[in-house]
């Protein structure tokens, strides 16, 4: 079964809800909601069923609320998509 855009996001959390599996694959973990909230919820109700969630492309599993943490990280550091060279030019010329 695949789940992807607005619709997959109530569906996958009834699935963890009331009918949670061992585990659940997915593309990216950019196939989470990108509203950091709706995606925390998904991750916390996983957590909570103990079902562990990996994502192929990043080679990434969620399995503890720990892990929720470095997943915020990955996703904010790779949200960042603006140039060295400008961030450069602006901090030089803000001082």
């Amino acid at each position: 079964m695949e789940l992807n855009g607005l619709l997959g996001d109530p569906i996958l959390k009834g699935i963890l809800d009331k009918d949670p599996p061992g585990g659940l694959l997915m593309f990216s973990m950019y196939s989470l909601p990108q509203d950091e909230s709706m995606a925390n919820d998904i991750l916390r109700l996983a957590i909570n069923n103990n079902v562990e969630i990996h994502f192929a492309n990043e080679n990434f599993i969620i399995q503890k609320e720990e892990d929720i943490k470095k997943l915020r990280k990955i996703r904010s550091f790779a949200s960042d998509i603006s140039s060295p060279i400008d961030q450069l030019h602006n901090l030089i010329n803000s001082t």
